[in-house]
């Protein structure tokens, strides 16, 4: 998703799928989305990572080379957590 907002010609902004979350016997549910996006205003033009949860924001602007190491250990992180190490039943 980054790779795509960096090879973008015009500013966009992509967006992850909103993980929700909630607590048994709770009745709120925590939202959270994590947005990526290449922005521009006037003359001046960048990257930025968003995070959402529930009615708080932080939009962080960073340089490409930091944008494209967010990708790399982004794509790490999705990685290691897809494997599920097999139960040994012992013997």
């Amino acid at each position: 998703m980054i790779n795509q907002v960096v090879n973008s010609l015009i500013p966009c902004k992509e967006k992850l799928n909103p993980h929700k979350f909630s607590v048994p016997l709770h009745l709120e549910e925590t939202i959270t989305t994590v947005a990526v996006e290449k922005w521009e205003r006037g003359v001046k033009s960048g990257y930025a990572l968003a995070v959402e949860r529930g009615k708080n924001f932080i939009r962080v602007p960073v340089p490409l080379t930091k944008f494209l190491l967010a990708a790399e250990f982004l794509r790490f992180l999705s990685t290691e957590q897809c494997w599920v190490e097999r139960y040994e039943k012992k013997k």
